[in-house]
This record gives C-alpha cells, structure tokens and sequence, in this order.
C-alpha cells in the first residue's frame, strides 16, 4: 500500500527522506483507511535508501500461503492465538533477540522479515498483518514500554473470559497475571494494571511510537543529525507535540543551529500550557538570542 500512498498524495515540499511519511499523513487526514503495516512501511522507506516494498509484500504472501497450507484456523481464540504465535515463533524463526536491541534495522519491517529480528512494534505489525490475512481480527496494544498485539472481537476471548493478548516478541499468549507482571518490569512494583495500559494502537501511534524508538536510538549512539531527521517525523505526524520543540532546540543547539533552536524554542513557548515552563524556555530563548547576537559581531 505504501507505493499506492505515495502515488496518490499531493506534491509536497518536503525533502525526500520525508516524503513517505508526508504520504502516509496525507492519506490518513484525507480519511483513507490505513493499517499498521503502512505505518511501519513508511517509517521503514523514510529511514533506509533501499526499501522495496514489492519485496516487503512478496515475502508477507509467502508467509501468509505458508499458514494457510498448515490448515484450518481453529475456531477456538485461545486456539488461533497459539497457532499464530506457533506459526511465527516456530516454523518461521520470528523469535525477538535482546542483543543489540537498538539497532535501527530491527525498526525497519522489510528487514525484520529478512533477518527475523526486531522490536516487539514491529513483530507486532507482522502478526497483526498476517493474522488479517487468515482471517483473525487483530490490533496493535500501546502497552508502556513493551508493544503486545490483542486477538479481539465477540469470540476473541480465552477461556476464563479475558481478552487473549500476546507477546509478540517471544511469541505467546500472556494472561492477565502475565500482563500486570510485565507493567511491575517496565513501571516499577507499585504499578497496576489497568484498562489505560490495554489501549488499541491506531496507525498513526504506531508510526509515533517507531519515530520516537528511532529517535532515542540515534541520540544514544550520538547521531544527532538523525536524531533530528526522526523529530522533524514525529512533528510531521502530530504538530500537537508540544514538547518535542523542547527536544528539538537542544539538538539544534548541540549543532551549532542557533536560528533553529531559538525558533524551536519560540514554538515550545507559543504552546506551553504552564507558565512556570514558559518562564524557563523564554530565559533560555532570549539566552540563546543574546549568543546568536555576538556571533554577528566582528
């Protein structure tokens, strides 16, 4: 679908790197029906020179007629659940590898299904795609720090009545104790579990939450540049990121773009809610102005 988004979408002036991205927010603010797999698409043409999507597709067939030529799915949830993640861990090898864990290709979907390592979002977007393709009705869940992927609708329940959620990164099912005792591992012991945590991931979330993962990622390898590149996405997906202006003035300071980061900073300004933080970016703001001024000076 990516290639269908591009084609589509209007002229842009956006540098090209951008552009996928811009196509994918372009199709979603039209009203087009997008999936996670055209979030995850876009993320991963905007971050590589090499991205095929053809390959991309071909490869999601391939695994598709793979699972169907296995048989029926179980009418059962907990039944189809366990198939999918026996299907994926098992025949396929999409077991998550804690090693090298921020690496950017594990970020990138097309490689991913090349080298069967990623991150929990993007095995998730696997089994959400494929489990669309055999007929299971499937979403991205925004859980804190660790992606899962939930089987849903009327008869997707287990047998004690809960919504069937699944790991997608050692590929199982959790149960509720499982769930609760992962949030206490990415939230500390008093964390407890609740309805706000099981959200379903819309495509634009996922899109944000690679972003960021991307973001943070370059930042903590030193690559500032592209830590910036993965900024200019999350604002292009959602200009409502007030805070990221704040991320933003800092690299651009970090790089010697003090036209960049004061501009950064009036925007964090305009759109702070609490005066005691408009105060602090206004006292850096005008800090900033002044060094900008004696550099003018000769």
């Amino acid at each position: 679908m990516l290639r269908r988004l591009n084609e589509e979408s209007e002229p842009v002036s956006v540098p090209d790197r951008l552009a996928p991205v811009q196509a994918f927010v372009a199709a979603a603010g039209r009203g087009r029906t997008t999936t996670l797999l055209d979030a995850a698409a876009a993320v991963a043409a905007a971050g590589q020179d090499a991205f095929d999507a053809a390959a991309m597709e071909a490869t999601l067939d391939a695994l598709t007629a793979g699972m169907v030529a296995e048989g029926e799915i179980p009418a059962d949830p907990a039944a189809a659940a366990d198939r999918l993640c026996g299907y994926l861990r098992d025949r396929c090898g999409f077991v998550g590898a804690p090693e090298h864990y921020g690496e950017p290709a594990h970020s990138f979907i097309d490689r991913v299904l090349a080298t069967k390592r990623g991150l929990p979002i993007t095995y998730a977007v696997l089994y959400v795609e494929l489990g669309r393709r055999v007929g299971l009705d499937c979403e991205g869940v925004n859980f804190p720090g660790h992606f899962l992927v939930r089987l849903r609708g009327g008869a997707g329940r287990g047998r004690d009545g809960s919504a069937i959620l699944i790991d997608p990164f050692v590929g199982r099912s959790l149960s509720h104790q499982a769930c609760a005792a992962l949030l206490r591992r990415q939230q500390g012991p008093t964390a407890a579990l609740g309805p706000q945590h099981l959200l379903a991931a819309s495509p634009r979330q996922v899109l944000l939450r690679m972003c960021n993962n991307l973001k943070q990622g370059a930042l903590a390898s030193g690559a500032l540049i592209e830590g910036l590149f993965w900024s200019d996405c999350l604002l292009l997906a959602e200009p409502g990121l007030v805070l990221e202006h704040r991320d933003r003035a800092l690299l651009l300071e970090r790089l010697g773009d003090l036209d960049g980061a004061v501009e950064s900073l009036r925007l964090l300004e305009a759109g702070a809610s609490e005066p005691g933080l408009q105060r602090r970016v206004r006292a850096r703001r005008e800090a900033l102005e002044r060094r900008r001024g004696q550099r003018t000076l000769h």
